[in-house]
């Protein structure tokens, strides 16, 4: 079943607010989309925070505008900023936050 993220952006609106830059799609060409949009396109759990393209879900990382994926069961990997930072469509400073802040939600229960 779908998230309604529409419903779920009237009561937790801080992780939809904003844009992203529409991608996998030909006819995108650095369109933007609201981050709604982006969440119901790749069929996103509900967003509980989001630094930049990526939010954070009761499950784990999503990028916004791609199919990228860390299950929270992985963030005790240790190459994870370095290995995504690396990557020339990622902003340094983003991923570090949202892992950073998935990473604490995990171990305080939140998520």
């Amino acid at each position: 079943m779908s998230t309604n993220h529409e419903e779920y952006a009237k009561h937790t609106p801080e992780p939809y607010r904003g844009e992203v830059i529409k991608t996998g799609t030909p006819q995108a060409d650095g369109e933007k989309w609201s981050v709604v949009e982006a969440a119901n396109y790749n069929d996103l759990p509900p967003l509980l925070a989001r630094f930049g393209d990526w939010a954070i879900c009761e499950d784990g990382i999503y990028c916004l505008y791609g199919q990228y994926y860390i299950a929270k069961s992985r963030f005790n990997e240790t190459d994870w900023i370095e290995h995504v930072t690396e990557k020339t469509w990622v902003t340094p400073q983003d991923f570090i936050s949202v892992f950073n802040t998935a990473k604490e939600m995990k171990a305080s229960g939140k998520i």
